[in-house]
């Protein structure tokens, strides 16, 4: 088959490269890249120096606990840890060729997060692995520091963005499409309801039973990440035709 295709970089060698060299030189040679819905945000002019909150030790629920008068300290459930939501705090910058265009740069960008429902972020690290991806929703204001400048030069502004992600324990697959119309499977078991969200701005909420089985259809080609979300060390029987 054939098929149409764009290239991001390129590198010429006057020696062959082994696939050792190739991977190195991939992933020490490409940038962080940050998604949200799909667009990276380079394309709205920002540009992510720090980020905090990605992969870190969840924060714990406080589980049963039980003070006895007569003896030592406490006693607390530690049998079914349970976690509270992830927080990501993304340090930025926002850059544009003068003051007309950084005002609009600055509300398209913030726009994005006023949007209903969730917003997916997206984190391609190193070309290889499988993306960090998250549900996110932003519920803190956002203020950008800037200094105007005295003529239309380029200008910079900082920010701090904090997303929650309020379902931070899932499992994610991937499903890659060559076809439009290519169907994902999932058949599991569980007595408590899991999300599902299907990576294209679609979800299917609350989903349990016994052998349960769901399917999705992808319209267009492409790689999606599917999140499934809930108390996943309780399913039992997956199976999928994902990644």
């Amino acid at each position: 088959g054939t098929c149409a295709g764009s290239f991001d970089e390129v590198m010429l060698f006057g020696v062959a490269k082994t696939q050792t060299d190739l991977l190195k030189l991939q992933s020490t040679s490409s940038d962080v890249e940050y998604y949200l819905d799909g667009t990276n945000f380079k394309q709205l002019g920002v540009y992510v120096s720090t980020s905090k909150g990605l992969f870190g030790l969840l924060e714990r629920k406080e589980g049963l606990t039980v003070d006895y008068d007569n003896y030592h300290g406490i006693v607390v459930d530690k049998s079914k840890p349970r976690y509270k939501e992830r927080t990501i705090t993304l340090e930025c910058f926002i850059e544009a060729s003068g003051k007309t265009a950084f005002v609009e740069w600055c509300q398209i960008f913030m726009q994005q997060f006023q949007k209903s429902g969730n917003q997916r972020l997206r984190i391609d690290y190193d070309g290889i692995s499988k993306p960090l991806v998250y549900e996110v929703y932003c519920p803190n204001a956002s203020d950008v520091e800037k200094n105007w400048s005295f003529d239309n030069d380029l200008m910079v502004g900082t920010f701090q963005l904090k997303l929650v992600e309020c379902e931070p324990v899932k499992r994610v697959l991937r499903h890659i499409s060559f076809d439009q119309n290519s169907v994902c499977n999932i058949a599991l078991s569980s007595y408590k309801d899991v999300n599902i969200y299907w990576g294209d701005g679609t979800n299917m909420l609350k989903v349990s039973g016994i052998n349960k089985e769901v399917s999705h259809i992808y319209i267009s080609p492409g790689e999606y990440d599917i999140i499934i979300t809930g108390v996943i060390e309780d399913i039992t029987n997956f199976s999928t035709n994902c990644e």
